[in-house]
Parts: C-alpha cells; sequence; structure tokens
C-alpha cells in the first residue's frame, strides 16, 4: 500500500465545466470525465491506495497519471502547491482521448 499526492508542480482547473489536471512544469494536461476525475479525487483522499482495487481503466488513469507527474509518491501528507497560471495549453489526443466535444453540431 502507498500514499500519492498532487505533484507541486500540478494544479486543478476546470474549463467549461471539463476538469483538467496539468503539470504547468512539464506541460502535461489531462482532462478527465466525470468518472475519472471521481477517481483522481478517490486516489487523493486515500491515506493509503492497493492496485489491486483499481478496474483496468482505473489503472490506465492512474499509470497517465504518474507518466505525467501529476501524482507522486509521499510518505507524509504535506504538498505545498504555489500560486502559477497556464496562459495556454497544448492538448494531444490519443486513441485513450475521453473528450467529447461540447455543443458538437453534426
Amino acid at each position: 500500500m502507498e500514499v500519492f499526492k498532487i505533484s507541486e508542480n500540478s494544479l486543478i482547473y476546470f474549463v467549461d465545466n471539463i476538469p483538467f489536471v496539468g503539470n504547468f512544469e512539464l506541460g502535461s494536461v489531462i482532462a478527465f470525465n466525470h468518472k475519472g476525475y471521481d477517481f483522481f479525487k478517490k486516489v487523493l483522499k486515500k491515506d493509503t491506495i492497493s492496485f489491486d482495487e483499481f478496474s483496468q481503466e482505473e489503472k490506465n488513469w492512474f499509470s497517465a497519471l504518474m507518466e505525467c507527474e501529476i501524482l507522486k509518491n509521499l510518505k507524509s501528507s504535506s504538498t505545498h502547491i504555489p500560486n502559477n497560471e497556464i496562459d495556454a495549453i497544448y492538448l494531444h489526443f490519443t486513441n485513450n482521448c475521453n473528450i467529447s466535444l461540447l455543443n458538437k453540431t453534426d
């Protein structure tokens, strides 16, 4: 069992009610659907987590959060998040993309 917290270089923000989490030092950004965001909040709230509890989809989300250095393994619960702003973001879509367009017209 391990403890994970958001890294000091990451922040959570919303654009048109879509939850994003990004590492502003690396420039990596993840957009969540509501199910993914609930999972992210669950990981941050737990004192310890067990990978055996995760579904395959949650394992994929967790892997992306670690790869983007948004989460980090901590032994303590203290995290300092500086006051930063993101001026622009670049979105790179993959086959695991979970973003659907708002106000999409076909």
